[in-house]
């Protein structure tokens, strides 16, 4: 009872705030430093209570936690397997739309009514870009080389503040006007606020995956990795052990068919729907290779860039190697 009172609390605090940020009456009135107390204290502290209380009434230990760091490739894992499950549920084999999605895998932070489907007695898919708590018992992970993460994260925050009039996040401080709104992350004196984002989304990169890796080095059975830059190499071989993992793989595809699940998602179709969608982002990348690289890190905080590539050879040790498909998953039925 304690803990739905709390639930039903957080959650009600958590869209009044949501709903407070967008007040620009509200904005304007309240003095800098309490707009300041209110996003960084009160808001964060309502958030961690709502997220955790989410975990705990979402994930049990028949949960498969679909997972990686902010744009390293989860909604990849997350339309290839829900199309599986999806074949397995209704026998259509078949490229789905986003709006499928949720109706086999849902979003952990999801504000939605939760429904999780159900599948092999008890197991389901949840997805989440947070980094590893205690009540994760098993996941398939996706990581990716952090600056081509960071520039991706970098490159859509951009789009979508020249796109979007409203801004959905707790920043009372943050204005809703695109010159008055910064990239995420925190500021650092004397540093440019590209230099900013580099650096701060950096050491997120090592925190969200040390405590990955350390869950990782102590059940390894529990877990399978992906490398996002493996998977655009050579993704069919490497579909089989990610169903086989979820136990999707009885009876097992087609040769035919996992050739047809590597090749149905690409980035333009998961991310950039439009032409014009996906020429900004090429652009935009282009822009950031100096911007966002190891010289550059190295030269604003050596220490932190020989811990991200000890993080990358680390994830590199336990990533699911390219394997050719094997015979009992290729097998025609």
């Amino acid at each position: 009872m304690i803990r739905f009172l709390i639930r039903g609390i957080t959650r009600r605090l958590y869209f009044l705030l949501m709903r407070a940020a967008h007040q620009q009456r509200l904005k304007a009135a309240a003095p800098r430093f309490v707009r300041k107390f209110i996003s960084r204290i009160v808001v964060r502290a309502v958030v961690d209570t709502y997220d955790r209380e989410r975990r705990l009434q979402r994930v049990d230990d028949d949960t498969i936690l679909l997972a990686d760091f902010r744009r390293c490739g989860v909604a990849w894992l997350r339309f290839v397997l829900t199309t599986v499950l999806h074949y397995r549920a209704t026998g259509e084999f078949r490229k789905l739309a986003h709006q499928e999605l949720e109706n086999y895998c849902a979003t952990i932070h999801g504000h939605e009514k939760f429904s999780p489907y159900y599948f092999n007695d008890g197991t389901s898919f949840l997805k989440t870009h947070s980094h590893f708590y205690p009540e994760f018992r098993r996941a398939i992970m996706i990581y990716r080389n952090s600056y081509e993460a960071i520039k991706s994260l970098y490159t859509q925050e951009s789009y979508t503040l020249n796109n979007i009039s409203q801004m959905y996040n707790f920043d009372l401080f943050r204005g809703t006007d695109r010159e008055k709104v910064p990239l995420s992350g925190d500021k650092y004196e004397g540093l440019s606020v590209d230099e900013s984002f580099l650096v701060y989304w950096s050491a997120e990169y090592v925190r969200h995956h040390e405590t990955w890796l350390a869950a990782i080095r102590e059940r390894p059975d529990d877990f399978l990795v992906f490398k996002y830059e493996d998977m655009l190499d050579n993704c069919a071989a490497l579909l089989p052990a990610m169903i086989s993992f979820a136990k999707l793989d009885a009876p097992p595809l087609t040769g035919e068919q996992i050739s047809a699940l590597a090749g149905m998602y690409t980035r333009k179709y998961s991310n950039w729907p439009k032409d014009e969608d996906l020429s900004y982002h090429d652009n935009k990348f282009s822009e950031l290779e100096n911007v966002i690289s190891p010289r550059e890190l190295n030269r604003l905080n050596a220490a932190l860039a020989r811990r991200i590539e000890e993080i990358h050879a680390e994830l590199d040790d336990v990533r699911q190697p390219i394997m050719a498909c094997s015979p009992a998953m290729t097998a025609q039925h």
